[in-house]
């Protein structure tokens, strides 16, 4: 991003973050971005008491960035080494499941974003020898769908380490059928759309059509506005709050870090999982 143009000493509450920051400008920075989602998934397993995860992530710059991010984070906790897949597109997927190419419980070492992952189907994966102890998967509803029945036809579902999926694949449209399909499933997204509030997500829902990429930006907008009239608290790093958008609080250089609530699809329900 480029660097703003700002007199200096006006306050800024900035929906993203900055490459730069312009000198004497003071800004604070509150986004809702993937990367703190992916942080938020590390720490989240690491509470679990996993050691050795496996994520899946799509075959492009997006994917790579958020299996750094998730590394990054693991090793920095005191993990050790993640290993990673990617998957393409819809149609590469259901060419694979109609092919019998499950997904097994290996994979490569994340490397620096330069160096592309091998792909699902790839038969030059190295054995993990049944290491692996969960799996992340970042990927849509739709892409799901398909990941999950891949992974059933390499392992047992008594053998299978347990899943944990990002707030995309909690999309707008998916019914019961999803729900049961996906059972014992843990997925991270902000309060609003896990129920927390129920009455606001229903009208926020009714606003915008059910579309839930709008919903969270509406999340967002609510918070930032409660963020900004509480701005010194802010700047004095003092700030915490449960918003709509997830668990609040202010860190280094003013930037607001969200804590994502965790649920888990159970016999056709959403239940939050026990911390």
């Amino acid at each position: 991003m480029k660097t703003i143009e700002l007199q200096s000493g006006i306050p800024v509450l900035a929906l993203n973050e900055l490459d730069t920051v312009p000198a004497a400008t003071t800004v604070c920075f509150f986004s809702l971005s993937p990367e703190d989602e992916t942080r938020n998934a590390a720490q989240h397993l690491r509470q679990q008491q996993k050691s050795n995860p496996l994520i899946i992530v799509p075959s492009n710059k997006f994917g790579q960035r958020m299996a750094q991010t998730f590394a990054d984070e693991w090793q920095r906790t005191g993990g050790g080494t993640v290993l990673q897949q990617s998957f393409g597109s819809l149609g590469t997927l259901k060419s694979s499941i109609n092919r019998g190419v499950g997904i097994r419980m290996t994979g490569t070492p994340v490397l620096p974003t330069e160096n592309a992952p091998l792909p699902l189907d790839s038969q030059s994966l190295p054995s993990t020898d049944g290491a692996i102890d969960s799996v992340y998967i970042i990927a849509t509803s739709d892409e799901l769908t398909l990941i999950k029945p891949m992974i059933d036809m390499a392992i047992s579902t008594k053998k299978r380490p347990p899943i944990y999926v990002s707030s995309r694949s909690n999309q707008g449209g998916t019914g019961p059928d999803f729900r049961m399909e996906m059972d014992g499933i843990q997925f991270s997204d902000i309060p609003l759309m896990t129920g927390a509030n129920l009455p606001l997500m229903q009208k926020a829902s009714s606003k915008f059509a059910n579309d839930y990429s709008l919903m969270r930006l509406y999340a967002m907008g609510i918070d930032a506005w409660s963020l900004a009239n509480n701005y010194n608290d802010l700047t004095k790093g003092t700030l915490r709050f449960n918003g709509i958008s997830g668990s609040l609080r202010v860190e280094d250089n003013c930037t607001i870090y969200r804590q994502l609530p965790w649920m888990q699809f159970k016999q056709g329900k959403i239940e939050p999982v026990e911390q």
